[in-house]
């Protein structure tokens, strides 16, 4: 099992080291209290993940240094601040990823999760550009701010590992969004004993809308 490395930061501390990348003002004031949305950092300009402009003011400054311990992927995910004590578990756990259908079969959706303190955190895989890398990365980092708390969370992984885990995203999303067809699963029989049914919300799980940072 590879390490995570967990540190402690002030909302103040964690403007002062990460400037544009995290946009708290932007946030606070659009979001809201009942919502959750990760941002990965990319620098081209910021789009919803359902195409609408999220905020043309918001640029970054590019790091040049080009050297992954030192500007590693880094994904930023702002959950409800009733959230705060389940912020430390979600942020030691490792990442996991799964498809999920539709309560009516005609969708399937593949998702990146962390889970701690009876609650899931995900992320839909097809909506991440950048975010956690490639083959070749060996580093990453999700930092989870909740109300004035922020945790960021270093994962360390090597070869093997991280091989591991795009093999598995990858393999979820071969069958899911764009590459799933109910049709060649089910029969019309099968479908139709499903037909009409919707999505029950489990509270325990928490979805996060995704926007790209760009410049």
């Amino acid at each position: 099992m590879y390490e995570i490395n967990i540190e402690f930061l002030s909302l103040a501390e964690a403007e002062a080291r990460y400037g544009m990348q995290m946009p708290v003002e932007h946030i606070a004031t659009n979001l809201g209290d009942d919502k959750s949305i990760a941002i990965e950092f990319k620098r081209s300009l910021a789009f919803c993940s359902d195409g609408e402009r999220i905020s043309p003011e918001v640029v970054c400054e590019p790091d040049c240094s080009g050297r992954d311990d030192e500007d590693p992927p880094t994904l930023f995910i702002w959950t409800r601040s009733d959230l705060c004590a389940n912020l430390p578990a979600l942020a030691a756990s490792r990442l996991d990823c799964y498809n999920e259908h539709s309560a009516d079969l005609m969708h399937n959706s593949s998702y990146m999760e962390m889970s701690g303190g009876g609650i899931k955190l995900r992320v839909n895989l097809w909506l991440l550009k950048t975010f956690p890398g490639k083959m070749t990365t060996r580093l990453f980092r999700i930092v989870l701010v909740s109300a004035e708390q922020v945790i960021v969370a270093t994962h360390r992984l090597d070869a093997d590992e991280m091989d591991g885990l795009m093999v598995g995203f990858q393999a979820c999303c071969s069958g899911s969004a764009i590459n799933y067809n109910p049709y060649r699963i089910y029969s019309m029989a099968e479908l139709g004993c499903f037909e009409g049914l919707v999505d029950v919300l489990d509270p325990s799980i928490i979805t996060a809308g995704v926007a790209t940072l760009t410049r």
